[in-house]
């Protein structure tokens, strides 16, 4: 992955990358089509290797989320989304949410009122690569990706990798 040169980018997806609001709910307004987040991989598991985003160490609980962010009436994935989320940090409410997984996390949280602080670590971008089949794009064609953390309570709670592919955002 290369730095980013900020200025050429499509100004949608510079306010992806900085934005600590959700990604959802940008995505709904700027292109004007609900988006329906299409879940391809949900379940707790032991961590495979260490999280230091989360301070997890290989073995420990993690809820894992892989999602696509794709608009309703176009079909376009405008996005692909890989969480892991300290769910032992979360009530009970919060955590049955994110099991049924049909909403994104900056809603789910948004939406049962959860104060949170988001800290941005990475932007990067790069080939497609292993993520072109899921988001229906060429192996080289571009992606912009940025990885956070979400802290509830204090604690870093959620580690996010999302990725825009460039082209829908062009």
């Amino acid at each position: 992955m290369n730095e980013i040169d900020f200025e050429n980018l499509p100004p949608i997806l510079r306010t992806l990358l900085v934005s600590d609001g959700t990604v959802t709910k940008l995505l709904e307004a700027y292109y004007g089509e609900s988006i329906q987040v299409k879940r391809l991989f949900h379940g707790e598991q032991p961590a495979a290797e260490d999280i230091p985003a989360l301070e997890i160490k290989q073995g420990d609980p993690v809820l894992h989320r892989r999602v696509l962010m794709c608009g309703i009436k176009t079909g376009t994935i405008y996005s692909y989304a890989q969480s892991y989320i300290r769910a032992d940090l979360l009530w009970p409410g919060v955590r049955d949410d994110l099991v049924q997984g049909t909403l994104g996390i900056g809603e789910l949280l948004r939406g049962r009122r959860v104060e949170t602080y988001r800290e941005l670590l990475t932007c990067q971008l790069g080939p497609a690569n292993e993520f072109a089949r899921d988001l229906d794009v060429k192996e080289d064609d571009l992606l912009i990706s940025r990885a956070y953390r979400i802290f509830v309570g204090g604690a870093p709670c959620i580690f996010i990798v999302d990725k825009f592919p460039v082209r829908p955002f062009s």
